[in-house]
């Protein structure tokens, strides 16, 4: 996951695994899964993060090569230093 730009493009660092262990997850069809996304307020850094507004979120869904990128109108550092999400393993939605 990372956060985009308006145009597509990645802004700062992308997220963190939380280092739990990987699960293999089996979906029926039309299934779905769940995780949980950290994310730290940019404001927190001030300037000295390149704070800048984003205007997505990019996900890569697992074992897949193409992402898709969901609206969040958010501030972001561009500072690739700060790292501002981590996301957890996937569970079955409940």
């Amino acid at each position: 996951m990372s956060f985009t730009d308006a145009a597509g493009a990645q802004i700062g660092a992308p997220a963190e695994r939380d280092g739990s262990a990987p699960a293999r997850v089996a979906l029926a069809p039309g299934a779905s899964v769940s995780t949980t996304l950290q994310q730290t307020n940019a404001g927190n850094y001030g300037g000295d993060c390149g704070l800048t507004q984003s205007a997505g979120l990019r996900v890569y869904p697992p074992g897949a090569t193409d992402s898709l990128v969901l609206p969040q109108a958010i501030s972001a550092c561009s500072d690739t230093a700060i790292v501002l999400m981590r996301v957890g393993t996937l569970q079955p939605a409940s």
